[in-house]
């Protein structure tokens, strides 16, 4: 299954943005509600968007991107090799899925 545009979305931008969205799925395989994030160099707190928790497939835009467990970066982070620029993931590494509050993209 291919990522695709999603009718339930929310969409964050700040006033650097990437070129190309980030897209979180609420659902494995792109499925769900989703969430697109264009803001760079600012973390991003998923709460904010009701999206805390809930993130169970991506597709990184062209910025890379850093997803933490807790709220501005705090806690585990998911590896960052395999949410640079163009990743994707219809699952989410183990021990990940539904567990990402904040996400900064670079």
């Amino acid at each position: 299954m291919s990522p695709s545009t999603n009718t339930d979305a929310i969409t964050a931008t700040s006033s650097s943005s990437c070129t190309s969205s980030l897209r979180l799925y609420d659902g494995t395989y792109y499925t769900g509600a989703v969430l697109y994030l264009r803001g760079r160099w600012q973390w991003f707190n998923l709460a904010d968007y009701g999206f805390d928790q809930r993130t169970s497939s991506y597709v990184i835009g062209a910025c890379s991107a850093w997803f933490a467990d807790w709220t501005n970066g705090g806690g585990s982070w998911y590896p960052t090799s395999l949410t640079e620029a163009y990743d994707v993931a219809p699952t989410m590494s183990g021990g990940w899925d539904n567990d990402v509050s904040s996400v900064y993209m670079t």
